[in-house]
């Protein structure tokens, strides 16, 4: 530990702790809270599935390129990852058929 660690770790504990502010309860909360959050929430749903579709797609999409004998550099650039990163993440999804 260095001289400056030291200090702030001194400079820390004499410093007053920062007031504690206690979480609001649910039933604190307005009434209209919970149609104006079904509302907003929608546009996030409709995201997170769209999000569910097109990884499902890159899944498939690198599966028929590595069935079709595409090397590991080209995919990795392809996704914007290292070929190591891209290659772990895929053969790790699923066992490899032939591997022992």
């Amino acid at each position: 530990m260095g001289k400056r660690q030291r200090r702030r770790r001194r400079e820390g504990a004499l410093a007053a702790p920062p007031p504690v502010s206690l979480p609001r309860r649910h039933d604190q909360w307005r009434a209209s809270v919970g149609s104006i959050s079904e509302e907003s929430t929608r546009e996030l749903e409709s995201l997170v599935a769209r999000q569910r579709d097109a990884e499902a797609s890159v899944e498939r999409e690198v599966d028929r390129l590595v069935e079709v004998g595409v090397g590991w550099p080209l995919i990795a650039d392809a996704l914007g990852v290292s070929r190591q990163a891209a290659r772990q993440r895929w053969l790790r999804r699923q066992p490899q058929q032939g591997r022992s």
